[in-house]
């Protein structure tokens, strides 16, 4: 079977161990890891972003150099002179982020900024979220760019900005959470190796 194969259906069943195992004997997998990136409707997709993250988290024990030139390819790929379509770059680079949050702690802020790019700006929120899971101290003072997106029109954008927060858990942002209008609004959210259909006020308590 070839790699490519063999990553699908270890995506298929969730078995992000092996996967690691995998990526650490073979490099290669990283770059085949990629070939899955590229549809956001699909679970796969979601499970390749954390497999990279997980795998890269496990590299950079050893060699932190080299996934901090991976997590700077992403970021080109965000920037409008690369030519190319972002995808899933920035919620790769929030999972690598999260997988060693001390090493890389210093690319939370050049993410950050992305929150003004309409286009993936979802995104990104989802991504520091993440990384506030592991993490919340590094996502804290981004508390006040979050806030302002949780009446948004767009239903994806305001849960992404709840789950953030929620992931923060001070109190600052427990008591922004408490300004959200329409918490009965639904949107979907990649969690725990799913796709799944959450209403905001979930993120609320």
């Amino acid at each position: 079977m070839s790699l490519k194969n063999t990553l699908k259906k270890m995506l298929e069943e969730k078995d992000f161990a092996g996967i690691v195992q995998l990526g650490i004997q073979k490099r290669s997998t990283l770059k085949y890891l990629q070939v899955f990136l590229y549809d956001l409707n699909s679970v796969l997709t979601w499970r390749a972003i954390e497999a990279l993250g997980l795998v890269c988290g496990s590299i950079s024990q050893q060699k932190p150099e080299l996934v901090r030139d991976i997590i700077r390819r992403f970021f080109w790929s965000l920037n409008d002179e690369s030519g190319g379509t972002p995808w899933s770059s920035a919620q790769v680079i929030g999972e690598i982020i999260r997988h060693n949050p001390k090493e890389y702690q210093n690319f939370i802020s050049n993410l950050a900024c992305f929150l003004e790019d309409e286009n993936i700006r979802g995104y990104v929120l989802w991504a520091l979220g993440r990384i506030a899971l592991k993490a919340p101290e590094l996502i804290e003072e981004y508390i006040p760019e979050i806030e302002q997106f949780l009446n948004s029109k767009d239903q994806t954008i305001k849960g992404f900005a709840a789950f953030a927060l929620h992931s923060i858990g001070t109190p600052e942002a427990k008591e922004a959470l408490q300004k959200i209008e329409k918490k009965d609004d639904m949107f979907s959210i990649y969690l725990d190796g799913e796709l799944q259909k959450k209403r905001i006020k979930e993120f609320c308590l």
